[in-house]
């Protein structure tokens, strides 16, 4: 049995993220914008499913889309952690929020209660 560390429950819900890495956290620097899915998120945090390698650490600019009647809350969120996921070139990768403004954070808080 693994424990589970997490501050907060979950929501399995998947919900479009976009972000971009900042050129100082990459070599050669560049800045790279993707788009993906969550498969569950937090008050905290969020996993992602990402076709790019995202290393452990890196801080993201965060787009994420709740759907209407939401708004987008733009973040920054650090990587915590990534695995590799069998047979592609896919990753899952744990996200923590770590600078949400209070007007993003009281709809994520409205999100999680709604659903």
């Amino acid at each position: 049995m693994t424990l589970d560390r997490r501050r907060d429950q979950r929501v399995e819900k998947e919900n479009q993220i976009s972000f971009s890495i900042s050129p100082e956290e990459v070599s050669p620097p560049y800045r790279k914008l993707a788009y993906c899915l969550t498969r569950n998120i937090s008050r905290n945090g969020a996993m992602i499913y990402t076709d790019t390698f995202l290393p452990v650490g890196s801080l993201l600019t965060l787009e994420l889309s709740l759907g209407k009647p939401y708004d987008v809350i733009t973040m920054v969120g650090e990587v915590r952690w990534i695995k590799s996921l069998p047979g592609d070139e896919e990753f899952e990768a744990g996200l923590e929020f770590i600078d949400i403004p209070p007007g993003g954070a009281v709809t994520l808080i409205a999100y999680l209660l709604d659903h």
